[in-house]
């Protein structure tokens, strides 16, 4: 609940509307009321070297709007500070050529100080994607509260626009694991997996929940693709584990 959220210190997962605290901000491409933007510019440029000529795309700037709004599930508002790179989805509001003229056009002055080019490289074309979040949108954010505001931690901060499920999935895909340390899961009921590469072994006392006794560890043999790192791509046997308890009781709850 946001409203336990507000209370809270330390991490903590939760799921509300997103509320306007100030004025919304005019997201700079296509004017979309926001809470919160970013905005990743890239140049598609041509390089020759002797004989040979390549192009590729390049990023030249990547802006994080910061801003303070709040989120809500009906318990109550919990302060969010969303600060510099998020990890999640956004809703992505414009892609194309920066408005306002040739080159950056109107966008030239979100270009950092100091901003150069190659040389050696000409530059082809330019190209904006703009990212929001919305005012009255639904999402699940991850991360840290500190004095009654949810930020980032040691971490980024975590937000899905498709809710809870659609976050831990996306990042048990990417990193085939999702590894919760000290996370308050706000809300009666729920249950959580989490399936990762291991080793078989016994469950541990941390991983109880001691009112229902529902821990289970569930190991098996498996092949896939892992996809991590160099080998993401490799067909391999690996064992698959699984770990799930069904929360009971209110509580702070840690994979170790």
């Amino acid at each position: 609940k946001t409203g336990e959220a507000a209370r809270h210190t330390g991490a903590v997962g939760v799921e509300g509307t997103a509320r306007a605290v100030q004025q919304a901000l005019t997201a700079p491409c296509s004017g979309t009321p926001a809470l919160f933007y970013r905005l990743l510019v890239q140049k598609k440029v041509k390089v020759k070297q002797g004989n040979q000529t390549s192009t590729s795309w390049k990023k030249v700037f990547d802006h994080y709007h910061n801003a303070y709004f709040a989120l809500d599930d009906g318990s109550g508002v919990v302060q969010v500070h969303a600060e510099g790179e998020l990890d999640g989805q956004l809703e992505q509001t414009f892609q194309g050529a920066p408005p306002g003229g040739p080159g950056l056009g109107s966008l030239a002055s979100f270009a950092p100080p100091g901003l150069t080019s190659d040389p050696r490289e000409e530059i082809l074309e330019y190209k904006a994607t703009e990212s929001v979040i919305r005012p009255d949108s639904r999402l699940f954010l991850l991360g840290e509260v500190r004095g009654g505001t949810l930020g980032k931690g040691a971490k980024k901060l975590m937000v899905s626009t498709k809710g809870r499920d659609a976050l831990v999935g996306a990042t048990a895909k990417k990193a085939m694991g999702f590894i919760v340390a000290g996370v308050v899961i706000l809300g009666g009921g729920a249950v959580m997996a989490i399936v990762r590469p291991v080793e078989e072994r016994p469950c541990k006392a941390p991983l109880q929940d001691t009112v229902a006794k529902a821990c289970l560890v569930h190991t098996e043999a498996t092949h896939g693709k892992r996809g991590v790192g160099s080998d993401a791509d490799k067909d391999e046997k690996f064992r698959r584990g699984e770990i799930a308890w069904k929360v009971t009781k209110k509580a702070k709850y840690e994979l170790t």
